[in-house]
C-alpha cells in the first residue's frame, strides 16, 4: 500500500469516525439531560457521570475555566453539593453540544477542502 492509498483510506473512514465519536457525545448529552431531569438529583448518579466526562473530554475544565475565572477554592466532585453537581452537568451538557456542532463543522470544511483539492 502506498503513502497516497494509505492517506485516501484514513479520508474515507473519517466520517464515520466522527458519526461515531457524535453519536457518543449525544448518548452523553441524553444520559445528562436524564440525570437532570428528576426533581432530586441522584448525586451518586451525577457525580459517575462527571467522572466519566471529565475522563473522556478533560479538555472542558480549560473551557469552563476559561469562561469562568475561578475565583475561590474548587469543591471536589465527592464534596459537591446537589446544585453543583447539577450547576457542573448542565456545563457539561452545553459543552459536548458545542462541541459536536464544532466537530461537525470541521468535518464539513474538510470534506469541502478535499473535493477542491481533488478538482485542482
Amino acid at each position: 500500500m502506498t503513502t497516497s492509498d494509505y492517506k485516501q483510506l484514513q479520508e474515507n473512514f473519517t466520517p464515520a469516525k466522527l458519526a461515531n465519536e457524535v453519536l457518543k457525545i449525544h448518548k452523553d448529552i441524553s444520559e445528562i439531560t436524564w440525570i437532570l431531569s428528576s426533581i432530586l438529583i441522584n448525586t451518586e448518579t451525577a457525580r459517575q457521570k462527571i467522572a466519566a466526562i471529565n475522563r473522556e473530554h478533560p479538555e472542558n475544565h480549560l473551557f469552563f475555566f476559561l469562561i469562568n475565572p475561578p475565583g475561590g477554592n474548587s469543591t471536589p466532585i465527592y464534596n459537591a453539593s446537589p446544585e453543583s453537581l447539577r450547576q457542573d452537568l448542565v456545563w457539561k451538557k452545553d459543552y459536548l453540544e458545542i462541541k459536536t456542532k464544532a466537530k461537525t463543522l470541521h468535518e464539513v470544511i474538510h470534506q469541502l477542502e478535499a473535493r477542491y483539492n481533488r478538482n485542482l
